[in-house]
């Protein structure tokens, strides 16, 4: 999707000596991290971000794509992947808050960036080890579902508040409108066209179809293609919709810069929102337990309340 081309970053183990280890990638990334703190409370242009974007993009490509399925190994086999994610979200977060052109040619990168990330919180919502206890300097599956939840609400928040950022036929704000209006379409198509919705589906925010079936859902994503979100249940919908809406909601509250351009979409994310809370409460068409029924209705609330404050009356 970008016209950089992207590094790649073999994911080997810890221990191997090669350069391209991740034990060599997690020691860039850190002093990257190191690198690239400041004090300063306003962003500055990074003066090299041609050398940057290939990076980014090769982070998102083979670190941010590669953590496993739901079901893949317990949580102590994957400490690597998951220092490797959270050191690469670290990364996003602090050239989010340092850098003000950090998207202006690359815009295709924000997308494809927010679709990992809510596509890896999906991943640690589903897993049954949420709050497991870990070792020092590893993240549990719950701290790094919320790390990739605020990194990618900075990203929305970075795009949508941008009004005069990028190029004049791609600015910024429009790759902000582009990711809401692609989040709404999923959820258009799964509860207000009410479909019969047959599982495994694929859902993309980037490309139409927004919802496709499909025969089984592959091992390793390819990441030549446009990234993409797999769903296995009705239950697994609920979720995702409502991690649509935690984003949407709170990328836009407090208001950005480009609200007034997307105010056709608050409204469109308010009928949705109340669609699957209709739909949750009388268990019709999205049947659940209890206790997940309650947990959802309570995150569509919540967000609720945001986009009340904010939505154009």
């Amino acid at each position: 999707m970008d016209a950089h081309s992207s590094p790649p970053f073999p994911l080997l183990t810890f221990q191997s000596s090669a350069s391209d280890s991740p034990a060599a990638l997690r020691d860039f990334l850190q002093q990257t991290i190191a690198d690239n703190q400041t004090c300063h409370p306003y962003r500055v242009k990074h003066p090299h971000l041609e050398t940057w974007i290939p990076i980014l993009s090769g982070l998102s490509d083979y670190v941010l794509s590669s953590f496993p399925s739901v079901s893949a190994g317990t949580w102590d086999i994957l400490h690597e992947k998951a220092v490797l994610v959270n050191a690469t979200v670290d990364v996003f977060h602090l050239f989010l808050r340092r850098f003000s052109n950090l998207f202006d040619t690359a815009s295709q990168l924000a997308l494809k960036t927010l679709v990992r990330l809510i596509a890896l919180c999906h991943v640690l919502d589903c897993r049954q080890d949420g709050n497991i206890t870990v070792k020092e300097g590893i993240p549990s599956p719950k701290q790094l579902r919320d790390k990739c939840l605020s990194v990618a609400t900075e990203v929305m928040r970075y795009l949508g508040d941008n009004l005069g950022s990028g190029g004049i036929e791609n600015p910024t704000w429009e790759a902000f409108r582009t990711f809401h209006a692609g989040c709404l379409g999923i959820g258009e198509a799964m509860v207000l066209g009410n479909p019969t919705l047959v599982f495994p589906l694929e859902l993309s925010p980037l490309q139409r179809p927004h919802v496709r079936e499909v025969a089984s859902i592959p091992d390793k994503p390819n990441v030549q293609d446009v990234p993409s979100i797999f769903l296995r249940s009705t239950t697994e919908a609920v979720d995702l919709l409502c991690l649509f809406f935690d984003v949407l909601t709170q990328s836009t509250f407090p208001p950005v810069s480009s609200q007034p351009l997307c105010a056709d979409l608050a409204h469109r994310l308010s009928k949705l929102m109340q669609s699957v809370f209709d739909s949750c409460l009388t268990n019709e068409g999205w049947p659940m337990v209890s206790e997940t029924q309650a947990t959802h209705l309570i995150r569509i609330c919540s967000a609720t309340k945001l986009l009340m404050v904010d939505i154009p009356q």
